[in-house]
């Protein structure tokens, strides 16, 4: 793809910003019809844990957002290569709760919207991963 590495970091930034923010605030707005989407028993604990992931989901919106112009590229790696860290864990344990059935067959679409942001991350990694311009 044409462009400059910096302006696809960007796109990508305000992107995960976008798609974080939104699952984030869904997470914290609306917890008991999410779990039940996915097949989760909607308790108080279950409860109180998806909105601690939906703050966490809302720090990494923050942190692209405010990141999104940077033009250092180690901390574009490093910012990306905790999305991989954190998307891969996420999409293991989806799996596991899948399998397990903590959740119902809707955990499947997590795991491959968490296996396709570790996809897109390695993508971004590839424009980065030295620091000569791609």
């Amino acid at each position: 793809m044409n462009g400059d590495r910096f302006d696809w970091w960007a796109k990508a930034a305000v992107f995960q910003a976008v798609l974080t923010g939104v699952l984030g605030l869904g997470c914290l707005a609306i917890p008991a019809p999410l779990l039940t989407l996915f097949g989760c028993a909607p308790h108080a604990g279950t409860v109180v844990f998806f909105r601690a992931f939906g703050a966490s989901l809302l720090f990494v919106s923050a942190i692209h957002l405010a990141l999104r112009r940077s033009r250092d590229p180690a901390l574009v790696r490093a910012l990306v290569l905790a999305n991989a860290l954190e998307d891969g864990l996420l999409a293991i344990f989806s799996v596991h709760a899948t399998l397990t059935g903590a959740f119902g067959s809707m955990g499947w679409a997590l795991v491959a919207a968490f296996g396709a942001e570790v996809a897109f991350n390695a993508w971004i990694w590839s424009r980065f991963r030295d620091p000569a311009p791609a």
